[in-house]
């Protein structure tokens, strides 16, 4: 399972798991999570109309094309790869989905869009590290 948010560290990650695919022989599921508790804080997100439901339509899309760019990646090689976008709490998220599907490794970026320090792994991966009863591969991203 390929964990993104479609930066540049979760493609790092989303290329290395499809190597591991190829090598292997199994397939990809690429997932996305809509952080709604992280919106839910934002300035004006229940009490200005229209912009829950339209922050939500954007990040489904957003969550949409990132998961179809490593489906993509993924069917240049040959590679079977499913999409799932969902809503959540991301390592929460990651970790249903991991025992729901029967995963066998999981992969993802050591930090992700909000990135707050390089040199520290982000909350989500360190949650779904602590938490995950199958393997988290964490990838690097660029020093």
């Amino acid at each position: 399972m390929i964990a993104t948010d479609g930066s540049e560290v979760s493609m790092r990650a989303a290329e290395m798991a499809i190597d591991l695919a190829k090598i292997s022989g199994s397939k990809v599921i690429a997932i996305y999570v809509v952080d709604v508790p992280r919106l839910a804080h934002l300035p004006g997100y229940a009490a200005i109309p229209g912009l829950k439901d339209n922050l939500t339509i954007l990040m489904l899309e957003e969550g949409n094309k990132a998961v179809s760019e490593i489906e993509s990646i993924a069917h240049d090689v040959a590679i079977t790869c499913e999409k799932v976008v969902t809503d959540g709490i991301p390592s929460d998220q990651l970790i249903w989905h991991s025992k729901e599907m029967g995963i066998d490794l999981i992969v993802m970026g050591s930090t992700g869009r909000s990135g707050w320090n390089k040199s520290m792994i982000g909350s989500v991966a360190e949650k779904v590290v602590r938490h995950s009863q199958v393997p988290v591969l964490i990838v690097p991203g660029p020093k």
